[in-house]
Order: C-alpha cells, then structure tokens, then sequence
C-alpha cells in the first residue's frame, strides 16, 4: 500500500475481532508508525504477545489514521507532548 508521506509518523486506530479459547472478543487498538500495513503487522505481533492470539484467529475489521486529540490510549497521547 503506498502511502502519501512515507516519512511522517502517524496514529492509526484498528477495530478487530480475535477468537480465544473463551470466545469471539472485538478491540480497538491504537498504533505509531509509518505506514497502515506497519501498524497492522505490530497488531499481530502485539496480540500474539499479549493475548497468545495466532493469525488465523484475528480479523482485521478497519483501519483508519487518526488524528492526535481524537486518540484515546494513553500510550498513544504521551508522544503529542511537543517538548519531547
């Protein structure tokens, strides 16, 4: 997927679904990166390594950038700060 500015960091919110062994969960989860299919590939990473989820058992729903104050996660709004 080629993006328009392959050179700027930003925020993407992804919506999926991942089946457990105790059932079907849906998520939003917000990562930085530079581009939508490096933040997918850290969401695969970071539910394998969080919730021991395979990648056959995660569904990508949406991806969607998203702007700095619409973020949610606090993980996310530490790196706004401009004095950093």
């Amino acid at each position: 997927i080629p993006e328009r500015s392959p050179t700027k960091i930003k925020n993407f919110g992804i919506w999926l679904r991942y089946d457990s062994r105790s059932g079907t969960h849906n998520m939003y989860r917000e990562y930085r990166d530079l581009s939508v299919s490096g933040a997918v590939t850290m969401c695969y990473r970071d539910m394998g390594a969080r919730h021991r989820a395979r990648a056959h058992s995660i569904q990508i729903i949406k991806v969607e950038q998203v702007i700095s104050k619409e973020t949610r996660r606090p993980q996310i709004k530490q790196f706004h700060d401009s004095g950093i």
